[in-house]
């Protein structure tokens, strides 16, 4: 998931690599006091929470994007061992699956912590580097941006920006022939 699985990664790859803990998030926010809607909590702690993790350090960008190169390289190597297909599929987070319904919010969260668009767009960035990896190593993979912008019906949560119950069938209507696929090419 593109909304903060990249930034997640990180503390447990700071610690495997023996690099110390990353300083604490220099944009302390509170929103609270900034006065965030309660509908924009949700965007907090997951899509924005990752924004906010790698605004401003294109370092630690960087070393995720390393990270995530990694971790493809480990994907392919262990399904290749257990004998098994592999499929990657990438799961936007809300305001690149369904801009329309998610642009306002994405903004006003934006303009609340004085970011630039390219510092908002850090998860489309690690998206592109970990599918161009997986495409380079000759694995299959399933973008989900292009199903989740067509689709007119609300696929993510409006509080926790999570997958509701249509985006979830979305999901399994777009993974279904991709593994049926695989698995006939058995």
């Amino acid at each position: 998931y593109g909304g903060n699985d990249f930034m997640e990664c990180m503390p447990l790859w700071r610690f495997h690599e023996r690099r110390p803990p990353r300083a604490a998030t220099r944009r302390r926010w509170d929103r609270d006091a900034l006065g965030l809607a309660p509908r924009q909590h949700g965007a907090l702690a997951q899509h924005f929470a990752q924004v906010l993790y790698f605004a401003g350090d294109a370092e630690e960008e960087a070393r995720a994007a390393e990270l995530m190169r990694g971790v493809a390289h480990d994907l392919r190597e262990v399904a290749a061992r257990a004998g098994a297909k592999l499929l990657c599929a990438y799961l936007p987070p809300p305001p690149v699956g369904q801009p329309r319904a998610f642009a306002a919010a994405e903004e006003e969260l934006r303009a609340s912590f004085d970011l630039s668009r390219a510092a908002v767009e850090v998860s489309e960035r690690l998206a592109a580097a970990w599918l161009d990896e997986l495409a380079e190593l000759g694995v299959a993979t399933l973008d989900l941006r292009g199903a989740l912008r067509a689709e007119a019906e609300p696929c993510y949560y409006a509080l926790d920006w999570h997958l509701n119950g249509p985006g979830h069938a979305l999901v399994a209507r777009a993974l279904r022939p991709r593994v049926e696929g695989l698995l006939e090419a058995r």
